[in-house]
């Protein structure tokens, strides 16, 4: 679900329901928060995009399209979140 298509629906009942705010102003916040919060955004280069090279039960191991470097995450259960996978 794309928050900005779901905005653009609320933006057509805008003049019926008289919103107590403008609908462009929630439009960039949005797109302010997206950009910051980029989960395929590399950590190592942070110019590149991380892409999925492979999914398991609970592991995920990405690589950057920049500088290649490979990226793994395991599933915590406790966090209910892909954190960084610790080598042993």
């Amino acid at each position: 679900m794309n928050i900005l298509n779901e905005l653009e629906k609320i933006s057509q009942w805008a003049d019926i329901i008289k919103l107590p705010f403008k609908i462009e102003q929630v439009e960039d916040r949005v797109k302010i928060l997206e950009e910051k919060h980029d989960p395929y955004k590399c950590p190592a280069c942070h110019n590149g995009k991380l892409k999925l090279t492979h999914a398991y039960e609970t592991i995920r191991e990405w690589q950057c399209n920049t500088c290649n470097e490979e990226i793994n995450q395991e599933y915590d259960y406790q966090a209910k979140e892909y954190l960084p996978r610790i080598q042993p």
